[in-house]
Protein backbone atom coordinates (compact mmCIF):
# COMPACT_ATOMS: atom_id res chain seq x y z
CA UNK A 1 0.00 0.00 0.00
CA UNK A 2 2.71 2.52 0.94
CA UNK A 3 4.57 4.18 -1.90
CA UNK A 4 8.35 4.34 -2.16
CA UNK A 5 8.60 8.10 -1.66
CA UNK A 6 8.32 9.89 1.66
CA UNK A 7 5.25 11.79 0.51
CA UNK A 8 3.66 8.52 -0.63
CA UNK A 9 4.26 7.01 2.80
CA UNK A 10 2.86 10.09 4.51
CA UNK A 11 -0.26 10.00 2.35
CA UNK A 12 -0.67 6.30 3.17
CA UNK A 13 -0.51 7.15 6.87
CA UNK A 14 -3.03 9.98 6.52
CA UNK A 15 -5.37 7.66 4.61
CA UNK A 16 -4.92 5.00 7.29
CA UNK A 17 -5.95 7.58 9.90
CA UNK A 18 -9.34 7.82 8.20
CA UNK A 19 -9.93 4.05 8.18
CA UNK A 20 -11.87 2.99 11.25
CA UNK A 21 -11.88 4.54 14.69
CA UNK A 22 -8.89 6.52 15.98
CA UNK A 23 -6.02 4.19 15.09
CA UNK A 24 -2.99 3.66 17.29
CA UNK A 25 0.56 3.96 15.95
CA UNK A 26 0.74 0.20 15.40
CA UNK A 27 -2.64 0.30 13.60
CA UNK A 28 -1.28 3.00 11.28
CA UNK A 29 1.88 0.99 10.59
CA UNK A 30 -0.15 -2.09 9.73
CA UNK A 31 -2.70 -0.24 7.59
CA UNK A 32 -0.01 1.71 5.70
CA UNK A 33 2.16 -1.42 5.37
CA UNK A 34 5.16 0.30 6.93
CA UNK A 35 7.64 -0.66 9.64
CA UNK A 36 6.68 0.69 13.06
CA UNK A 37 9.88 2.76 13.33
CA UNK A 38 9.23 4.44 9.97
CA UNK A 39 5.61 5.07 10.91
CA UNK A 40 6.70 6.60 14.23
CA UNK A 41 9.08 9.00 12.48
CA UNK A 42 6.62 10.01 9.77
CA UNK A 43 3.71 10.40 12.21
CA UNK A 44 5.88 12.67 14.35
CA UNK A 45 6.56 14.83 11.30
CA UNK A 46 2.88 14.89 10.32
CA UNK A 47 1.88 15.87 13.86
CA UNK A 48 4.50 18.63 13.93
CA UNK A 49 2.98 20.05 10.72
CA UNK A 50 -0.57 19.86 12.11
CA UNK A 51 -1.62 17.25 9.56
CA UNK A 52 -2.27 14.63 12.27
CA UNK A 53 -3.17 15.00 15.92
CA UNK A 54 -2.27 12.62 18.75
CA UNK A 55 -5.04 12.10 21.29
CA UNK A 56 -4.56 11.59 25.05
CA UNK A 57 -5.37 7.90 24.40
CA UNK A 58 -2.36 7.59 22.05
CA UNK A 59 -4.49 7.35 18.94
CA UNK A 60 -4.48 9.63 15.92
CA UNK A 61 -6.94 11.92 14.18
CA UNK A 62 -6.68 14.34 11.25
CA UNK A 63 -4.98 17.51 12.44
CA UNK A 64 -6.23 21.08 12.29
CA UNK A 65 -3.93 22.02 9.40
CA UNK A 66 -5.18 19.11 7.30
CA UNK A 67 -8.78 20.10 8.00
CA UNK A 68 -8.00 23.70 7.01
CA UNK A 69 -6.46 22.54 3.74
CA UNK A 70 -9.47 20.39 2.94
CA UNK A 71 -11.87 23.20 3.81
CA UNK A 72 -9.97 25.64 1.58
CA UNK A 73 -10.04 23.15 -1.28
CA UNK A 74 -13.78 22.57 -0.90
CA UNK A 75 -14.48 26.31 -0.83
CA UNK A 76 -12.40 26.88 -3.97
CA UNK A 77 -14.08 24.00 -5.77
CA UNK A 78 -17.51 25.42 -4.97
CA UNK A 79 -16.60 28.91 -6.14
CA UNK A 80 -14.89 27.79 -9.33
Amino acid sequence: MARGSVIGRQVAIMQATLEGDQPSLSDLAERADLPLSTTHRLVGNLCAQGLLRKTPWLTYLPGSRLLELVDTGVQRARSG
